[in-house]
């Protein structure tokens, strides 16, 4: 994806949002910091096209530190869940990070996927690997139910290209019996 010289429509919507909020309201910065947030949250799942730098300059322009939160990976999902590739390119370069693909799916936290024969969902994601976890129903004494921990796993991109890799072939083997049948 290649930067261009104009602003992206998720941009734009943020500058708007930046210059004319709070017009007909008293100032606060809770209520601009809000409104940053669910632009940005609203031009993801509406489906705006984003620049490949789009989040770098949201920090430089709008002060995105105060906003953005220390949750920010659920822009990155809501991306993801959206079908909003260019979002998902934009955070993926502000986080300089590749994505993991895992059953032809992008990972983002909380993304539940088969790992090691269980089911897991990923807790964090760094740029070489991922961490996620396999859980089990638990009732506590007070008759709620939680999740236990089971194991951590600490997925490197070499293993799920090895899983890929394997899966393929594994096919590939199985495709003339099933043709056959």
């Amino acid at each position: 994806m290649k930067t261009c010289k104009r602003n992206s429509a998720a941009y734009t919507l943020c500058l708007h949002v930046w210059t004319k909020s709070q017009e007909v309201t008293p100032f606060a910065w809770i209520r601009i910091n809000q409104s940053m947030h669910e632009a940005v949250m609203l031009a993801i799942t509406s489906g705006m096209r984003f620049g490949l730098t789009d989040f770098n300059r949201f920090f430089d322009s709008f002060r995105a530190g105060y906003w953005i939160g220390c949750s920010h990976e659920m822009f990155y999902k809501a991306a993801v869940e959206a079908g909003n590739m260019t979002a998902c390119h934009a955070y993926e370069h502000w986080q300089e990070r590749k994505p993991f693909i895992i059953e032809d799916k992008r990972v983002f936290v909380g993304h539940r996927f088969e790992w090691d024969g269980k089911k897991v969902k990923c807790s964090s994601i760094k740029q070489e690997y991922i961490i996620a976890c396999a859980y089990k129903l638990v009732q506590s004494k007070n008759k709620h139910w939680t999740e236990k921990l089971v194991k951590r796993y600490r997925i490197a991109r070499t293993d799920v290209s090895f899983v890929k890799k394997a899966a393929k072939q594994a096919a590939a083997a199985l495709a003339p019996l099933q043709a056959a049948a």
